[in-house]
């Protein structure tokens, strides 16, 4: 690995755990709100309402759905691979076995189940909109009653952020509040030695003390979509860059939230320590941090603004 790539990579590992889907393939991390009104469920009773929440981290999608309606609340995990190989769910005590597959920038899900003696085949075809804030689950429901579809439409939830002099914390806890939107500030960050991306996003879920990143950049390496969770209260949190092993440590002081991280890339350890803060006005954040390697020491800088 030669100076460029190694620095490259150590800068991702400290700030965020990563892996490196095509770039035609979406990441449909986040909190997802049904719409009904925008719906259609053909045969099957609409819930109330309904909440999926999205870790994808290539090639496993792991989802959360709560949802209450006339049949009572019901709270399902399922976990993917979009590899192909099979996949095992249970879903109202009963196995699900499916297999995903991308098609271009589309998943789709194959399933079957059994319900009441029968046999269910379901075919999931997920996309997102150009704007990532769009989820659209299209779905043909073969039975052997007859075939239905059906079409799911969720809309993306950014949580908000509060200022952070509105934000209240507990004893121990944060007094700032990183969640929501924000875009690099290329002309007022520092990269030091490394090559800079030539774009960088986040969307920050802060509910303390469990803060959420999902990353989105662009540069020479190719784009990422990066995925990181982390405590905010001095315990561990154990992430991964591409089969590297991030263990990281993020406490709040005061207004600011220390973040140090170390690992080990092709046996050399690396240390890193870190400063997240944000302004008074909470629209402007920086992540300030000091990379120790044994090729020696240098610091960066992201200055990242709010999207409104």
């Amino acid at each position: 690995m030669n100076r460029k790539n190694f620095l490259t990579a150590v800068a991702l590992c400290g700030l965020f755990a990563a892996t490196l889907p095509a770039a035609d393939k979406p990441n449909f991390s986040g909190t997802w709100k049904l719409n009904l009104s925008k719906s259609d469920f053909g045969m099957a009773p609409a819930p109330d309402k309904m909440e999926r929440i999205i870790v994808h981290t290539e090639p496993t999608i792991k989802s959360t759905v709560s949802q209450s309606g006339a049949q009572g609340e019901m709270t399902t995990e399922e976990t993917l691979t979009t590899d192909g190989k099979d996949s095992v769910n249970k879903v109202r005590g009963v196995d699900m076995k499916s297999v995903a597959n991308w098609d271009g920038s589309k998943l789709v899900v194959k399933s079957k189940r059994e319900f009441n003696g029968m046999e269910l085949s379901i075919t999931q075809n997920w996309s997102l909109s150009a704007d990532g804030k769009v989820l659209t689950m299209a779905n043909n429901i073969s039975t052997p009653q007859g075939d239905f579809e059906m079409k799911m439409v969720l809309e993306k939830s950014d949580g908000g952020a509060a200022p952070a002099a509105a934000v209240s914390a507990a004893a121990g806890g944060c007094k700032t509040n990183f969640s929501g939107n924000w875009k690099l500030v290329l002309d007022k960050s520092d990269f030091g030695p490394m090559p800079p991306p030539s774009s960088m996003t986040m969307q920050i879920d802060h509910k303390d003390p469990v803060l959420k990143a999902v990353t989105q950049q662009s540069g020479a390496d190719g784009d990422a979509t990066i995925n990181s969770s982390y405590t905010t209260d001095g315990k561990e949190s154990k992430n991964d860059f591409r089969g590297i092993p991030v263990v990281s440590i993020a406490k709040c002081n005061g207004d600011a939230l220390a973040m140090n991280s170390k690992l080990e890339v092709q046996g050399m350890a690396i240390d890193l320590k870190g400063t997240w803060t944000l302004s008074a006005d909470g629209k402007t954040m920086s992540q300030a941090q000091k990379i120790g390697t044994p090729q020696g020491d240098f610091e960066t800088k992201y200055v990242l603004e709010k999207v409104q």
